[in-house]
């Protein structure tokens, strides 16, 4: 079902991007660091902002033509970034997934944890106690989802159109936390790329890794 907890995590653009002065330039003088909320539904506002956030941050090369300006009256979750690339979803994927897991190595107990002690009877119904276990429980679930996701979607990008397609259709159906995303971002960019392939070459062939 849908799910409707959050967690906050903080990125920032990396001083040495080769970008960094034309990011910063687009930023007019907005902070290079964002506190941002996401949860594992892809739709929601605050997940859109994060994903446009973390798109902005890895751009390159050509990718700064689609950037917007942060002007003043600019509000980026009522104005999420598109998909931009196959290379910079991966990026975007793999700094949460690092991001996620250093929140939740943060804590000093693990969701299993924390979902024994809620079944138990360790804690008293309705108490401070359990209602803050049970919150934190429901950002590490967040956490732990965007911890693992990359697993599970980088490897689709590598797919053939054709495969994947059959893929999704068979695999996401709109019940977990990665089929929108892989319904809305995943399909539309493996469909470009086989739409931009040259014809002869696979259209999974050569897709370059972005450096880990």
């Amino acid at each position: 079902g849908r799910c409707f907890n959050e967690a906050r995590l903080v990125f920032e653009l990396d001083e040495n991007d080769p970008m960094y002065a034309t990011k910063e330039g687009l930023l007019c003088s907005a902070s290079v660091s964002r506190g941002v909320r996401v949860s594992m539904h892809y739709s929601d506002k605050s997940t859109l902002e994060t994903f446009s956030w973390l798109r902005f941050l890895h751009a390159s090369g050509n990718e700064i033509i689609v950037l917007p300006s942060f002007t003043p009256e600019f509000i980026l979750k009522d104005n999420p970034i598109e998909p931009i690339s196959i290379e910079n979803e991966i990026r975007v994927l793999r700094t949460l997934a690092e991001k996620a897991t250093i929140a939740l190595c943060a804590y000093p107990t693990t969701l299993d944890e924390d979902l024994a002690r809620l079944r138990g009877d360790e804690l008293e119904p309705f108490s401070n106690e359990r209602n803050a276990c049970l919150h934190v429980s429901y950002e590490k679930e967040v956490l732990q989802h965007y911890a693992r996701l990359v697993d599970e979607i980088e490897p689709l990008f590598h797919m053939q159109w054709k495969d994947l397609k059959k893929h999704i259709a068979k695999n996401y159906n709109g019940t977990t936390g990665a089929d929108l995303y892989a319904i809305k971002v995943v399909g539309p960019l493996v469909k470009k790329r086989a739409s931009q392939a040259r014809p002869g070459m696979a259209a999974g062939a050569g897709l370059p890794l972005p450096p880990s």
